[in-house]
């Protein structure tokens, strides 16, 4: 039998420094609650979604936006990081793994309802439990992805249908993006072999036909990021590497153009919105900067 071992005990200072001031300083930064960008829901901009640590480990709130009234959706032993609203706001998703290991299913519950076992149900109870790959709460349309020994699957759901697979590969892959009034739904996957560098694959619903294909691969990728939020307008936001920093392209799935934004801006860039005006037919995109976790 191995011998025990027991570790030292790390000797811990009543202070760090002398100065209050810069005591009181590093202790505030590192006790300070983190909270995430909100995520709002897609069609009613009252209502979105935030991860906070204020509680003591990260879980889900709801945010009335209106009423400035937060209430925590979620508590459970290791935290929920996972989720998002659906589109029209009603309901909050958030994906139930075991002990953190992130193998679990999604769960649906009440905007606004606080953590119970009343409050929330699996959302969608016939499909196996898996690694999330990607999720996409429509009005009518779901799109939930999941990985596990296997590869990759994708479910679809309408308009309260039964879920069925639109697409399985031994690949990493994973839901990318559902455009506003959901004809239109783009896969992220690596069926060239390098997930490091995924490729980006559009599908009509509901006849689900190819309709367009982005690849930068080899040794580059491509990452959904949002489409436009003007029902019809079918552009879609991308983002890419192919001047070896992350930069912004807009895809549009109408005519199959790119049209790199190139924005004056050092470093890498990244947007979490798009937000297009359209005069014509040329483009007006209103950039938005990167954002850290607010301390």
């Amino acid at each position: 039998m191995p011998a025990d071992h027991t570790h030292p005990a790390a000797p811990v200072p009543a202070s760090l420094f002398d100065d209050p001031e810069r005591e009181q300083r590093w202790r505030t930064r590192f006790s300070a609650v983190r909270v995430s960008l909100p995520d709002w829901a897609r069609d009613d901009p009252d209502r979105a979604a935030f991860v906070s640590n204020a509680t003591g480990r990260y879980e889900v709130s709801c945010w009335a936006v209106s009423t400035d009234v937060a209430t925590i959706a979620t508590d459970r032993p290791d935290g929920t990081v996972h989720a998002t609203l659906s589109a029209d706001g009603e309901t909050l998703w958030w994906f139930d793994d075991t002990a953190g290991d992130e193998f679990g299913s999604w769960r649906g519950q009440p905007f606004g309802t606080g953590p119970g076992a009343d409050a929330a149900t699996l959302a969608l109870p016939t499909v196996a439990a898996g690694y999330p790959a990607g999720l996409e709460v429509g009005t009518s349309v779901v799109l939930a992805g999941f990985s596990d020994d296997d590869g990759t699957r994708i479910h679809l759901a309408t308009d309260g249908e039964e879920p069925t697979v639109v697409y399985q590969h031994v690949e990493d892959g994973g839901v990318g993006a559902l455009s506003a009034d959901e004809p239109i739904w783009v896969l992220s996957h690596s069926e060239h072999g390098d997930s490091r560098y995924p490729a980006l694959r559009a599908f009509s619903l509901p006849a689900g036909d190819v309709i367009g294909e982005l690849s930068d691969a080899p040794g580059k990728g491509l990452a959904a990021v949002t489409f436009s939020p003007v029902p019809g307008d079918q552009r879609l936001l991308v983002g890419h590497e192919r001047r070896g920093r992350d930069e912004l392209l807009i895809w549009d799935l109408a005519t199959g153009a790119e049209t790199e934004l190139l924005l004056d801006l050092p470093g890498a860039l990244d947007a979490d919105h798009l937000r297009l005006l359209t005069t014509d037919a040329s483009l007006a995109p209103v950039s938005e900067r990167p954002q850290r976790l607010v301390e």
